[in-house]
């Protein structure tokens, strides 16, 4: 299916861009440093890169290529998370962004919670929805309750079902992206509350 691609703010962009330009300023630093060659980290971020063919599932060729990465990243393990990490706060295409996400669900550790946090407010809504999912899966903690589940004492409503008879595949991502641009900000900053107040007893799977 085709999705329109929404893009992070420019701010960010301009800071990626700087990164590029200059490996030792980061967005993000790891509290565990790994020990890259740089033959090594140029490979990673080549495969970090082509995250971006995500965008298209209808593309063949182009889907084939993003799971290969999703693979080789998945394959090198936690070693390269501050770099997924680096990609999920800094790169301008959310496509790459929802990638790591993808990658982070296998190798992510507890050093990944707090920017997955972050990407629950991201400006293209599917990254935020994957990075709510993936925060329920490492956590086993939700924040938005289901649909029908009371939801009186919740931060956030649940996300509105999709009417049967609306057949779109698109229209989850819409109400999706609608109920989004209303809790957000909401949902990001009671993923933060609960993260403080739990950090040092949640077990993350």
């Amino acid at each position: 299916m085709r999705r329109a691609g929404l893009v992070a703010m420019v701010i960010a962009a301009a800071l990626a861009q700087g990164c590029a330009s200059n490996p030792s300023s980061r967005l993000y630093d790891s509290p565990t440093k790994a020990t890259f060659k740089d033959d090594e980290r140029k490979a990673v971020r080549a495969e970090i890169a082509k995250l971006a063919k995500g965008k298209d599932t209808n593309d063949i060729e182009a889907t084939a290529t993003y799971s290969e990465a999703v693979n080789q990243l998945t394959g090198r393990g936690s070693k390269i998370e501050s770099e997924l990490i680096e990609a999920l706060v800094g790169d301008n295409d959310w496509a790459v962004r929802m990638g790591v996400l993808e990658v982070l669900a296998s190798v992510g550790t507890r050093a990944s919670i707090e920017p997955v946090i972050g990407a629950t407010k991201d400006s293209a809504a599917l990254v935020a929805l994957h990075a709510n999912k993936l925060l329920e899966a490492m956590t086993e903690h939700r924040i938005i309750p289901l649909a029908g589940e009371p939801g009186s004492a919740a931060p956030v409503p649940s996300v509105p079902a999709r009417d049967p008879k609306v057949l779109d595949l698109d229209a989850e991502e819409r109400i999706w992206a609608t109920w989004h641009q209303q809790h957000g900000a909401k949902l990001h900053e009671s993923w933060l509350a609960w993260w403080k107040t739990n950090r040092g007893k949640v077990a993350i799977k």
